[in-house]
């Protein structure tokens, strides 16, 4: 991470974020050279059943470079943070945001003299809101991106300075999130760079679509739904919620699937290498278990097939399958629900 920074490009910077996404940027930053005047992240967290306050990623990076931080739990309902802003603003021409997790309220935005700036994880309008990179891989997005844009009151709607395009294929929502989260850092200094040159472009409404707070419940698998849908769907919740179905009361997670792929033969859709002589079956019934493998029925009918590559029972680690299914009874028949 090496920049070289003309002394008239340097700003003064408010930096609000929590998560690593947010804490790549803020490395980034400071590596150009430009000048961070005030840090805002999230409250401190309590793990380990409350035993421990846990500090966000962002707070990491701004204790290790001696930069003033504040935590307000709500910002907009907070004087006391509101007047630290004020007075940031005073020296600091800009406010970045980066995945920080709270709306901002309009005296907040009108602050700085070049407003606020947010790095978003999709190319906008597409995916507006709060789960951009797991909604890329449900909705088999290709490409998606990351997009620089003017922060707004409305959510996700401001003029974008710049975006650039990210691969999804193949990524689970971890890969793609760690990989967005540097070339989105990249493309904000280059942004600020030549930021009074830039004239942003206005979003198209029309086109918008929006994506919502991700719930533990959303990483249920319905194995009535296609085998692609299903093999996504794992990526994009990995590593949270992780995808999950039960037999006989136990949860399993699921890590890792192979879509068996359609062949054509004679005009007629059959599975490859598709020897399953009981056509009667159902979605999430198992219709095969060897030392190695273990396919499961999907679709509405029951007439695809996916086949499960790492697995893990209740209380275990997560393991390939072949590893699974030597330590665990599966037995064909079964179905996860």
């Amino acid at each position: 991470m090496q920049y070289e920074n003309e002394q008239e490009a340097i700003l003064n910077i408010v930096f609000m974020g929590t998560p690593e996404f947010a804490a790549t940027s803020l490395r980034h930053l400071i590596a150009s050279g430009h000048n961070i005047e005030l840090v805002v992240t999230q409250p401190d967290k309590k793990k380990n059943r409350g035993k421990k306050l846990v500090y966000s990623p962002v707070k990491e990076v701004a204790l290790e470079n001696n930069i003033p931080i504040i935590q307000p739990l709500k910002i907009k309902n907070d004087k006391e943070a509101i007047e630290k802003l004020r007075q940031a603003h005073e020296n600091a021409e800009i406010g970045i945001v980066v995945a920080y997790g709270q709306l901002l309220p309009r005296e907040v935005l009108d602050m700085p003299k070049k407003g606020y700036v947010n790095v978003h994880a999709s190319l906008l309008p597409k995916l507006r809101g709060a789960s951009p990179i797991q909604s890329a891989i449900l909705l088999n997005e290709k490409p998606t991106g990351i997009s620089i844009m003017k922060l707004e009151e409305k959510l996700d709607s401001g003029p974008v300075y710049s975006s650039v395009n990210v691969d999804v294929e193949g990524k689970t929502a971890g890969e793609l999130e760690s990989d967005m989260a540097k070339v989105g850092a990249e493309l904000l200094v280059k942004t600020l760079d030549s930021f009074d040159e830039i004239k942003p472009q206005i979003q198209n409404d029309s086109d918008a679509t929006f994506c919502g707070i991700i719930k533990k419940q959303d990483g249920h698998i319905d194995f009535s739904k296609g085998a692609d849908e299903i093999e996504r769907m794992c990526r994009a919740y990995d590593p949270w919620p992780g995808t999950f179905a039960s037999i006989e009361d136990k949860t399993y997670k699921f890590w890792k699937f192979d879509v068996i792929k359609s062949v054509s033969s004679d005009n007629v859709k059959v599975k490859e290498a598709d020897v399953y002589s009981n056509t009667n079956v159902v979605p999430g019934e198992i219709v095969e278990v060897s030392a190695d493998r273990l396919v499961i029925a999907c679709g509405i009918y029951g007439e695809e097939r996916i086949s499960v590559l790492e697995l893990q029972a209740p209380g275990k680690k997560r393991m390939n399958i072949e590893d699974f299914l030597r330590g665990n009874k599966i037995s064909k028949g079964m179905k996860f629900v």
